[in-house]
Formats: structure tokens, C-alpha cells, sequence
């Protein structure tokens, strides 16, 4: 037999099992299919008869309870009364509670166990609409629908009462903190709402409140400077600068210093150093037009005769210092600079030695040199060999009027300052007679002569007297001068850009010039005239001196008899009058009289420094303090049309009673039925459903474990308690 036949014998073979074995599948499969359809007729024919069963037996119950009934009624009147009673019964029943009925918790409701630890029941009216307590799955967090719902009410314990919450009112915002509480200026928006808000019945003008805000900005002016001056008044650099006790040993040095600068100065104004200086800024930039080596010549001999001093504790006396530092042979000067807020109130220093000391020594010998405690680091001083970078007034200075104001104020000042430091000194005078000298008869126009005459001044003050005119302000060493404002301080062109004016409007340059002009003469004025201001020191926040010693003598002189004795009260020593007691006092307790008035003193010193310092606040501290309840609603938030309805979480179109999870069954307010569509609910879960998936899992709010037993209210049950339902 060849291959071919025995490969069709076998397939014959094959095709005959397959079809017996198809035939025995499907006869199995037709025997299983009707059993299962006997054991699903058996079954359902068990559950009628167990139906039958019950159904019987209800009607057997009904039937003997009704007999039971009717046997138990004697006359016809009587069964008349149960069929009416019957009727009645099926009447609503009131929802008043009867007063002779206990009350007991029965009905269909569940109260998990609290104790239980770990569990909490679910909220009751999840998702329902008006309550954001509880928001539905898939809402944003956070989101404030464009009004102010007020903050979350708290949970209320089982038992305790209902709690109102009005979800209808307009927006409201947190009660803004009084200005006057804070430790920093407030804006005006600010002021005027909190105005607003405290007095709702008062209608303020703009003039009022600006007034209003002037006044609690000079009160605030007042209250920054006690708040420092409490804090640094045991500070020996503040006692060095303001303490009149302190302050005469580094006036009367300072003096000396002045002299030796007055004469360098006339010698060079003689030489004819100073005739031709301008102090504008060149538009090439050739920013000096004298010889700036012939004007800066001791300052650049003596930088190499300088260690310079990085930190210096606010608790170091310069006392302690210069002894330190007079160990040290070709010792001169010590030049501390003024404290930095920024770095905790340290300061800078100089220690300035005779030329040809040995330098390497002395520095050797003071570095890391330890005093209280504080080691002092020193560093080698370099000679500058760059160019200095000048500062620059603003363009409004370098106007023929402004130029009139600076040249007359700059020659009352020269005058002052000179009459300070010895009545030999007449640098005005001076400079007037060498301007006269050098007139060549040329015709000069008006501006060019008065910026002649200023800007030797100018020069005059900052080298003689330390004092830099444009800045306003007084240094009492070279090193402090020139770390304040190095080189010089020059004019703006007119229509020039100083640094400051960059990028800003023309409205906004008028403003800052405006703002800078004034300053400047405050601070001219008070260096000209300061008796003026020591007269008027209380209209800054001052004290008057006058009354701060009558109140001293009031505290001092006791009355022991009324109009006959009376006693010291610093030493107990009995007087005839009140005018003895206070001779005694000055006379005997002349020190104490003294150190009460330096006191005072010693505050109006600071307050009268036009360059005080205040404290620091950060930038806009007021925008930390403006509640943010009120937020504007992003653009569709929701998958809705633009004209669409709001949601129905949105829906507050009456106010909701809170009740808490497992609160007793009396206490639930009976709030079930809203008038939802089913529909609706049905379609919005299956939506929230889908959302799931993208819950936030650190939501405060999100619901809880849903595996969690629900309470729930039986419906059915009979109501209690009077429930106004408002629509």
C-alpha cells in the first residue's frame, strides 16, 4: 500500500471518532441544559409555596387580631367609634409629640458605636445641594464660587443643639487688624477700608480720610521712634552718637579734626586749587575739572597707613578699642563707622597710623585680637585704583533757581558749622575774597556765577567739615565720609537720566525730585537752625525738657501735712514748702536732676537727627493682612454652557440646619425631601463615579472610607418636633 492511501485511510479513521464524539457532546449538553431547567422550575415553585405560606399565614394573624378585636367591643356604638377611630388613624399624624408618650428612641435607626477607635461615621447629606461641607467628588477644592461662604462650622457632638448656618448672605470678609496694633505702616486703601469697616454708619470724604491717614502716619513716625530707641539705648555706639554724656568726648576730637582740615583747605584755596572745580556731571564724562591729585592727596598718602577693622560688635566701645590700638607705636586715629541694620548693627573700621610705621607689625600684633569676647579680623587697606563712581543728584538741582537756594543755604551752613568749631574760622568769607581775586573781568552768565560760589562750598564743607551738601548728612572721619558717598556728589544735566530715574515715567521722576528737594531741606535746615526745631521738638515726636523736670519734682515732693509740711522723697528730709523741697533738690540731688534731664536729651537727640535710623519692615508688609475670601471664579470651572444653570451643589436658596453624623433621632432636622429629580441625582453620581479615579487623597474635605457603616433616617418613622421648612 503506498503512502497516499495510508495517509486517507487514516483521516477516515479519524473523521469517524469525530463525529461520535461530537454526537456524545452535544447529547451531555442538551441532558444538562434540561436539568438545569427542572432545578429552576423546583425552585421557583418552592419560593411560591413558601410565599403562599406567608401570605397565609399574615392573613391568619390579621384575621385573629380582628376578631380578637371585634370581641373586645360590647355594643354597636362602640364598634361606630373603631371604624371612625380606624379612619382617623390613617390621617397624617401630627408632628407636635405627645407630651404623655416617653420618649425613646425607636424606629429604624442606627447609631454606630463612637468609642469604637479609628471609626467615623460618614457625613449624612453628602453632596447635597448647599452643603460645602461635604462637596461631591470631582469638585475643586479650594474654589471659591465668586461670594463667601464663611468659614467650615464646627462638628456638632450627639445631643448637643443645631447650629444655624446662613449661606445666603452677601459676601463677608475676616475683620481687618487695627493700623495702630501693627509694627509697620499700613497703605492708604488699607486705612480707608479699615475706616469703612469699623464705622459702617459714617460716610467718610476723601478729605477726611486723608486727613485721618496723615495723622496716624505721624503718630506711627512717633511710636517707631520710642520702639527704637528702646531697643539700642544701652547700645554703646548709640550712646556715642546721641548721650550728651557720652557724645562731648567725640565732639571735642571730632573739633580738632576740623581745624586740621581748615587749614589744608585755605592752603589749597590760596594755591588756586579750587578755582576752576564744577561739580556737574560732564556729558564726556570728565566728571572733574580740577586736579584731582592735588585734591585727593592726603587721602591717598594716608591709605597706606590704614588696617582696616571688618566687623565691629554694636557692645564694643571705641574706648576699648583705642586702648587696644595705642599699644601699637605710630598709633593716630580710630574711625568706626555707623552700624549696618542689615548686618545686626555692626560696624566698619579704620585704624590710622603715622607714616612710616611698620604696618606688617601691626597688623601681626592686633589681628584677631580679642575684646569682651569679640575677636576683631583686620585686613590689609589697598589704595583704590579704579575710578570712583560718583554719585548723581537729581536733574532738578541744576536749576537756576534751585542753583539760587543751594548757594545761599551752603553759606549759612559754612557760617555755622565754623562758628561751632572755633570763631577763628571764616571759610565763607574767605571764598568770597579768592572769587573776587581771580574775576578776570569776562562776562559770565548768571547761572555759571552762582555754581562758582556753590560748588566751592560744597568743597569747603565736605573737606573742612565732613559734610557732604547733596547728601545732607555729617561724618566724623574721612574713611566714614568716603564709604557714605566716595569721591564726589555731582549735579544731573538737565533732561539727563540719573541711575534712579531709568525705566520710570516723567510723572514719577517729578515726584522723586519733588520728594528729594525737601528732604534736603530739612536736613540743611536743621544743621543751620537747630533751635528752631529743639523749640517745636515735641511737634516731632520730642520731649519738652520743661515739663519732663516739673514731672520729676511732682514724683519728688511728697505733701505730709496739707499747706504746712513736706518731704524730699529722695532723702526723707522734711521741709516747710514745696519751693524748698525743689531748691533741695537742685542743689543736693543736682546729679539726679542731671541724669533725668540727659535722659531727656538724649531722646530728643535722636529724634531731632534728620538721618536716624528706624526700624526695618519687609516690602508690602500690607498685602500679608488683606484677607483673600473674595476669588474670582476661572473660566469654566465646570462642563457646563456659559448661560446654563449653576450646578446644584450651588443652589443656597435657603438657609440649611447643620446636624451632625449620629445625632439623635429627635434632634435630625427633617430636610429629606427637596424636590430633587432622581433622574438627576442618578446621572450626577454615575459622573462623580467616573471622577474617582482622580481624587485627591490629602483632600481634607474628600469623603471618607466608603467601607464605613452609614447612619440613616427611617422615613417612615413618626416625626417629632416642630421643623419650619422654608422654600
Amino acid at each position: 500500500m503506498s503512502s497516499k492511501q495510508r495517509r486517507m485511510d487514516h483521516s477516515d479513521d479519524e473523521g469517524t471518532h469525530h463525529s461520535r464524539d461530537k454526537f456524545t457532546r452535544e447529547r451531555r449538553s442538551s441532558l444538562d441544559r434540561r436539568d438545569t431547567r427542572d432545578r429552576d422550575r423546583e425552585r421557583d415553585r418552592d419560593r411560591d409555596r413558601d410565599r403562599d405560606r406567608d401570605r397565609d399565614r399574615d392573613r391568619s394573624i390579621y384575621n385573629e387580631r380582628r376578631v380578637k378585636r371585634e370581641n373586645n367591643i360590647s355594643s354597636p356604638e362602640d364598634r361606630d367609634a373603631s371604624s371612625y377611630s380606624d379612619r382617623r388613624s390613617k390621617r397624617r399624624r401630627s408632628i407636635t409629640p405627645d407630651s404623655r408618650r416617653p420618649q425613646q428612641l425607636e424606629g429604624d435607626h442606627y447609631i454606630p458605636n463612637y468609642e469604637k477607635d479609628g471609626y467615623t461615621p460618614a457625613p449624612r447629606y453628602v453632596g447635597r445641594p448647599g452643603d460645602m461641607r461635604f462637596p461631591p467628588h470631582g469638585f475643586p477644592v479650594g474654589l471659591s464660587l465668586g461670594f463667601n461662604v464663611g468659614p467650615a462650622p464646627p462638628i456638632i457632638p450627639p445631643g448637643g443643639p443645631l447650629m444655624t448656618m446662613d449661606w445666603t448672605g452677601p459676601g463677608r470678609q475676616e475683620p481687618l487688624k487695627d493700623p495702630d496694633q501693627l509694627d509697620f505702616l499700613v497703605t492708604f486703601k488699607y486705612y480707608a477700608e479699615f475706616l469703612q469697616m469699623s464705622n459702617p454708619k459714617t460716610r467718610y470724604t476723601d478729605d477726611d480720610l486723608h486727613k485721618r491717614y496723615n495723622d496716624y502716619k505721624e503718630a506711627f513716625g512717633i511710636k517707631q521712634l520710642k520702639t527704637f530707641f528702646e531697643a539700642h539705648k544701652k547700645e554703646e555706639w548709640f550712646l556715642e552718637k546721641y548721650h550728651p554724656k557720652y557724645m562731648e568726648p567725640r565732639i571735642t576730637a571730632t573739633k580738632e579734626l576740623k581745624k586740621k582740615n581748615y587749614q589744608a583747605f585755605i592752603t589749597d584755596l590760596k594755591r588756586g586749587l579750587l578755582d576752576n572745580i564744577v561739580n556737574d556731571v560732564e556729558e564726556n564724562k570728565d566728571e572733574a575739572k580740577t586736579d584731582e591729585s592735588a585734591v585727593d592727596k592726603n587721602e591717598q598718602d594716608e591709605d597706606a597707613n590704614r588696617l582696616f577693622i571688618k566687623s565691629v560688635s554694636p557692645s564694643i566701645s571705641r574706648q576699648k578699642i583705642e586702648d587696644m590700638c595705642k599699644e601699637i607705636p605710630g598709633f593716630k586715629y580710630l574711625a568706626l563707622s555707623e552700624p549696618n541694620p542689615q548686618k545686626k548693627f555692626h560696624r566698619l573700621g579704620w585704624i590710622v597710623f603715622e607714616e612710616g610705621s611698620d604696618m606688617d607689625a601691626a597688623y601681626e600684633k592686633l589681628n584677631e585680637q580679642k575684646i569682651d569676647e569679640f575677636v576683631f579680623y583686620l585686613a590689609r587697606h589697598k589704595n583704590q585704583t579704579g575710578p570712583v563712581r560718583n554719585r548723581t543728584t537729581p536733574d532738578a538741582a541744576n536749576t537756576l533757581e534751585r542753583l539760587k537756594k543751594d548757594s545761599s543755604m551752603a553759606m549759612k551752613l559754612s557760617e555755622k558749622l565754623d562758628k561751632d568749631v572755633d570763631n577763628t574760622m571764616t571759610g565763607s568769607q574767605l571764598i568770597k575774597q579768592r572769587l573776587v581775586l581771580i574775576d578776570d573781568g569776562r562776562r559770565r552768565e548768571e547761572i555759571d556765577n552762582i555754581k562758582r560760589i556753590l560748588d566751592i562750598h560744597i568743597e569747603y564743607l565736605r573737606r573742612t567739615h565732613l559734610f557732604c551738601y547733596y547728601c545732607g548728612c555729617e561724618s566724623d572721619s574721612v574713611e566714614e565720609l568716603n564709604r557714605k558717598c566716595p569721591g564726589r556728589h555731582l549735579r544731573s544735566l538737565p533732561g539727563s537720566n540719573d541711575a534712579k530715574s531709568v525705566g520710570k515715567s516723567l510723572k514719577e521722576k517729578q515726584i522723586n525730585a519733588t520728594t528729594w528737594l525737601k528732604t534736603l531741606d530739612h536736613k540743611i535746615n536743621y544743621k543751620t537752625e537747630p533751635s528752631k526745631y529743639e523749640d517745636e521738638v515735641e511737634k516731632h515726636g520730642g520731649l519738652n525738657i520743661k515739663q519732663v523736670l516739673e514731672t520729676f519734682y511732682s514724683e519728688n515732693i511728697i505733701e505730709v501735712e496739707p499747706g504746712r509740711k513736706f518731704k524730699c522723697n529722695l532723702c526723707s528730709k522734711l521741709f516747710k514748702g514745696a519751693d524748698f523741697v525743689k531748691k533741695h533738690i537742685d542743689y543736693k540731688h543736682h546729679a539726679t536732676v542731671e541724669t533725668t534731664t540727659n535722659d531727656a536729651k538724649f531722646y530728643n537727640n535722636y529724634v531731632l537727627d534728620p538721618n536716624h535710623l528706624l526700624p526695618t519692615t519687609p516690602p508690602n508688609p500690607t498685602a500679608a493682612l488683606v484677607p483673600q475670601s473674595v476669588t474670582p471664579l476661572p473660566p469654566n470651572p465646570f462642563p457646563v454652557m456659559t448661560n446654563a444653570p449653576p450646578p446644584p451643589f450651588m443652589n443656597f436658596s435657603f438657609p440649611i440646619m447643620g446636624a451632625a453624623a449620629g445625632t439623635p433621632h429627635d434632634q435630625i432636622p427633617r430636610i429629606g425631601f427637596d424636590g430633587r429629580d432622581d433622574s438627576r441625582e442618578r446621572n450626577s453620581r454615575q459622573s462623580s463615579d467616573s471622577r474617582r479615579q482622580s481624587s485627591r487623597p490629602n483632600d481634607l474635605n474628600a469623603g471618607s472610607d466608603p467601607r464605613q457603616v452609614k447612619s440613616y433616617v427611617d422615613l417612615d418613622a413618626p416625626a417629632e418636633g416642630d421643623i419650619e421648612i422654608k422654600y
